[in-house]
């Protein structure tokens, strides 16, 4: 009975979100009655809007609703997630990776991790992707966060003025996510003309990401951090060279830390299948070690 009531509850905050985010627009749909298809409706608005300022009500009612939705998931802590040193013990006698108990390899959604931190591989407008339908991470941490992360990045980068350079982050809050924050950074873009070959400006840019993403980190006292394989989909970055960047670069940014605050430092690199996790094992096994 109580999960019918709360089928209904949400139901009827839906209809109230999509009928919000209607009035901004020329579309005239009829809801479909449908909880799933409801959602896709109103995640699909929430996407494609400009962060214009919205009712107090429909931010309540929107918290209310991706907050139970979120008790739906199962969701990984991060003291679930074991690091290299567990996973990949034969790494031990290597040199080239120092850092084994800090850095972690998880396959899964990084929506769905409670953890301090997790990354968006975002664009240089900061404010999320603006195509409804696209299957980017970008997308899917704006949709299960809610309007309020649209608006806060908005702020930010009225603020600063510009666009967000490659290799730059900002931090936010994480809203409906189980994470508390969400740090914002913008790799670098391959050209069709470059045939997946990047430049060394762009080799650059991409270790930036993660050494900026990680001084956000500890600038904001927090202790865990979850990073996606940024730039690697659109943006046409090589996903072993992406790989070998990432992990190098974390782990020198590991090295340069004081003990004592290193030991507090958890990151995990995120793959969301089995041919991205592939690519990072191929890696560590050629590259890190022997």
């Amino acid at each position: 009975m109580e999960k019918k009531l709360n089928l209904e509850l949400q139901k009827q905050r839906l209809n109230y979100l999509i009928s919000i985010l209607l009035k901004e627009t020329e579309y005239q749909i009829q809801i479909p009655e449908d909880l799933s298809k409801k959602h896709f409706i109103y995640k699909s608005l929430c996407n494609m809007r400009e962060p214009n300022p919205l009712p107090k009500e429909f931010i309540i009612k929107e918290n209310e609703y991706l907050q139970e939705r979120l008790k739906t998931f199962i969701l990984t802590r991060i003291n679930e997630i074991q690091p290299l040193i567990f996973t990949h013990p034969f790494l031990s006698s290597s040199k080239k990776i120092k850092n084994l108990k800090n850095i972690c390899l998880w396959k899964g959604d990084i929506t769905k991790l409670q953890i301090d931190a997790i990354v968006n591989a975002g664009n240089s407008k900061g404010l999320g992707c603006f195509v409804p339908t696209h299957v980017c991470i970008d997308n899917q941490i704006h949709s299960e966060a809610g309007t309020g992360l649209k608006l806060e990045c908005y702020e930010y980068m009225k603020k600063i003025g510009r666009d967000l350079y490659d290799g730059e982050a900002m931090i936010t809050n994480g809203y409906n996510l189980p994470c508390k924050k969400v740090i914002q950074t913008v790799g670098p873009c391959l050209e069709e003309f470059q045939g997946g070959k990047p430049t060394q400006e762009q080799i650059k840019s991409l270790s930036k990401c993660y050494i900026n993403c990680l001084k956000l980190l500890v600038q904001n006292n927090l202790c865990s951090i979850a990073f996606p394989a940024i730039s690697t989909g659109l943006f046409g970055f090589p996903k072993v060279l992406a790989a070998k960047i990432a992990i190098c670069n974390i782990d020198e940014f590991l090295n340069g830390l004081e003990t004592t605050k290193k030991d507090k430092i958890k990151v995990v690199i995120n793959v969301y299948d089995e041919s991205n996790l592939k690519i990072y094992e191929d890696v560590i096994i050629n590259e890190f070690s022997k």
